[in-house]
């Protein structure tokens, strides 16, 4: 009798660790045929494509056709699956400087991620981590020109009781953020959440690391914004090979100034 109603959420439990193995497989392939230069036309989809310069002398570059818009973009990133998001992501770069990236982000979840995996992201972005708030991006704060660190929080959504078409913006779980070297080769902006997290939160073993699918313009437009493409993980939950992609995109509103 006690064994019936554990059955579930046994099944449950097989299901993520299936769906998270064969995401870390999944990740330690992509990564190994990027470093070796081995990702063919057969591996990338007509949409990536678009996106991938071929380099004789290495992996692929990342770059937007001139002609697509934003909206353009972020309607091909959610058609993408987590392997063609992934191999995006090792294509691209990190800015020069930090400052680059400084100022409001609009942030999306990339979700095309299988039922599972996308059904869970969800609920750990929005319900978790935003404790019922919707994400919404994240705010990289003032630099200053001496320090290679800088900090930066995340956004979400808080929807009025009064008015629900009306939302604010919350800001909460800071990190620190600097160029370094990345976890899967090349470069990437590096956030780390430790320091702003008790010992015993879900996040303290929380990073995400970030890069440059367009870079920032000083006139941001709904067409010509920057666009950031990310991964984020913990450490409880596969680590850095079950990275779960985002992307970011330059917000119209005012960018933050320097502190």
């Amino acid at each position: 009798m006690v064994l019936i109603p554990l059955l579930p959420v046994g099944a449950v439990v097989g299901v993520l660790g299936i769906s998270a193995i064969t995401n870390m497989r999944q990740t330690i392939d992509l990564q190994k045929r990027f470093e070796t230069n081995t990702i063919d036309s057969d591996d990338k989809s007509s949409i990536l494509s678009c996106y991938l310069q071929t380099d004789t002398n290495g992996p692929p570059n990342a770059s937007i056709p001139t002609d697509k818009t934003t909206s353009e973009v972020i309607r091909d990133l959610e058609r993408m699956k987590r392997d063609e998001l992934f191999t995006l992501f090792l294509s691209c770069v990190p800015p020069t400087e930090l400052k680059q990236i400084q100022g409001e982000w609009d942030g999306l979840l990339l979700e095309n991620n299988g039922l599972v995996m996308t059904k869970v992201g969800s609920f750990l972005s929005n319900t978790l981590f935003g404790r019922g708030r919707k994400w919404n991006g994240k705010a990289f704060l003032g630099v200053n020109p001496e320090e290679s660190l800088a900090s930066g929080t995340n956004r979400f959504l808080i929807q009025s009781d009064t008015q629900p078409s009306k939302t604010s913006i919350f800001n909460n779980h800071n990190f620190d953020y600097c160029l370094k070297a990345s976890t899967f080769g090349r470069q990437s902006i590096g956030l780390c959440y430790a320091k702003y997290q008790s010992l015993l939160s879900p996040w303290k073993t929380m990073k995400d690391e970030v890069r440059v699918l367009r870079m920032p313009s000083s006139e941001t437009t709904n067409e010509n914004g920057g666009i950031l493409i990310g991964v984020g993980w913990m450490a409880w939950s596969g680590g850095s090979l079950n990275c779960q992609p985002f992307c970011l995109i330059q917000s119209n509103e005012k960018q933050l100034k320097d502190r």
